[in-house]
């Protein structure tokens, strides 16, 4: 999982990388977990040496990106995450990126990412638990409509249960990593 800017090639290492260990057990499909003291694996995320510089998700809009590693050390990106309302041109610098924006990776330009406008807190809150299949859950989560977003009040997620998510508006880090670890259910 990383908030660093993809250049239409590459990742770049202005920003950071975690790297989370799947159970030995796996983790079931619909499961809904994610980064943080109060999530399920919690303990399963570590930082990725290799991935740039702090992990930082910025309070004026972000993206994220959820990839894996093929044998060759090439990331296999999995689906990407953005609110600040758009995705921007692959080919600029650094510098130009910045701390909070992206371009989007040619895999998930028909499926696989979501743009939103920019709020300070967004939550999933569309379907979740068994009823949701691999066919589905990728349609699911790149729907504005199954988003919540607002300014001001941070959200705090109630992860009590395995198969639903709840959440009352008082953290914006969390929610938006509870979208970019549930994705993997849909491979």
């Amino acid at each position: 999982l990383t908030d660093n800017p993809w250049d239409g090639a590459k990742f770049l290492t202005t920003e950071g990388t975690y790297e989370f260990e799947i159970p030995a057990d796996g983790i079931l499909t619909g499961t809904i977990f994610g980064f943080g003291d109060n999530s399920p694996f919690a303990e399963n995320w570590d930082p990725y040496p290799d991935g740039g510089q702090l992990f930082d998700i910025q309070p004026d809009g972000d993206n994220l990106f959820l990839y894996c590693l093929d044998a060759d050390n090439i990331p296999n990106i999995l689906a990407g995450y953005t609110n600040v309302g758009q995705w921007v041109e692959p080919g600029l610098t650094a510098e130009q990126y910045g701390s909070n924006t992206s371009a989007l990776p040619e895999n998930l330009q028909d499926a696989g990412s979501i743009a939103l406008p920019q709020f300070d807190n967004c939550i999933y809150d569309g379907p979740t638990g068994e009823s949701v299949t691999q066919e589905n859950i990728r349609e699911f989560m790149i729907t504005p409509e199954n988003w919540r977003c607002q300014n001001g009040l941070r959200i705090v997620l109630d992860l009590s249960s395995s198969a639903t998510m709840s959440g009352s508006w008082v953290t914006w880090t969390v929610t938006i990593l509870v979208l970019a670890v549930s994705v993997p259910m849909w491979l």
